[in-house]
């Protein structure tokens, strides 16, 4: 790499870091966004059909994936002095002096950031549209495996469940931890997703990542907990109502932030210290789950996992023996 390009992405580093910071929703750590008016005009300047082809790589994704797919290509177009005029134009030191920028950011952020301008470039390949793929020779940044840390135990769980007040939040809380599912799955369950399956278990249909539906088993005692809920509320037996509703006007289906705080919220009534997320939660079912003897391939189909080696993660993280148990020290 010349002088030259170091000297100019440094450049680019120090103008977008005295940016204004705003705080991510759900975050500790801040992003830099460029002003609104910059990046629409660099997006806008791009010609209609680029920007289509944009457009439809955005829809295919999940709404929260498309919001910060969208945030980081506005970002990385309005970075340069000189406008990029097509997709055509980017090269491997645009993307290079963009993520240099992100230096500050923890190393799974700065990933996202990289994973963000890949997926698209790919897309645009894979389309015909560019010949050569520059995201293919971005090195990957390394990303440690913290998911150890981040297990409640049942303890934990149930100090967090007896002191909450809330029957929908208490409702929240057991089956985020029963179900393992992702809270933007339990934020998306309608009534018509939960049925009998016999006399003491119910079955969830979940709409997980990618449109793929899977089905989770949960105890009868959690769901007359949650019917319960609506009972309490006065909500009718609607199949397309929200099985968790909004306290908020227009008292509609939750949203990740709500679930983010009425987790925090529980931690902090419990004194857990670090706050989880109600990602924790996920990690902490299939953790309990594989320690309480269930089969690995259970737990993959619960958590939606398309490859086996994402779940033989949680064997990693929480071993239940390892050399120290066959040592002495005499």
């Amino acid at each position: 790499m010349s002088d030259s390009f170091e000297n100019s992405a440094e450049s680019f580093s120090s103008r977008i870091n005295s940016q204004k910071m705003v705080a991510t929703v759900g975050q500790s750590h801040a992003f830099p966004v460029a002003p609104q008016s910059r990046s629409k005009k660099a997006f806008y300047n791009l010609p209609q059909e680029e920007q289509a082809l944009f457009f439809s790589w955005i829809y295919q994704k999940s709404p929260h994936t498309g919001r910060y797919y969208k945030r980081i290509w506005l970002e990385f177009l309005s970075l340069f002095d000189i406008p990029i005029a097509s997709f055509r134009e980017i090269q491997i030191s645009h993307l290079v002096a963009f993520l240099k920028t992100k230096g500050h950011l923890k190393p799974a952020s700065r990933n996202l950031a990289k994973n963000s301008l890949s997926s698209f470039l790919s897309f645009l390949s894979k389309t015909g549209f560019l010949d050569k793929n520059p995201g293919l020779t971005l090195e990957p940044i390394k990303v440690p495996d913290r998911m150890g840390t981040k297990i409640l135990s049942q303890d934990q769980i149930y100090q967090m469940y007896d002191k909450e007040k809330s029957s929908r939040n208490r409702a929240i809380i057991k089956l985020l931890y029963f179900s393992g599912i992702r809270v933007g799955e339990l934020c998306n369950l309608k009534m018509s997703d939960a049925r009998p399956r016999s006399e003491n278990e119910y079955t969830l249909q979940i709409l997980g990542k990618g449109g793929v539906v899977r089905h989770v088993l949960i105890p009868k005692l959690l769901m007359n907990e949650i019917e319960d809920y609506h009972r309490e509320i006065g909500l009718e037996k609607s199949p397309e109502n929200p099985l968790f509703l909004s306290k908020r006007p227009p008292f509609g289906k939750l949203c990740p932030e709500q679930v983010f705080r009425t987790i925090r919220n529980a931690a902090k009534r419990a004194k857990i210290n670090p706050l989880p997320s109600p990602h924790w939660f996920r990690h902490t079912s299939a953790t309990h789950a594989i320690e309480n003897g269930a089969p690995i391939h259970v737990v993959q189909k619960t958590l939606g996992h398309r490859s086996i080696a994402t779940t033989g993660r949680y064997l990693d993280a929480n071993p239940r023996e390892s050399n120290s148990k066959w040592l002495k020290w005499e």
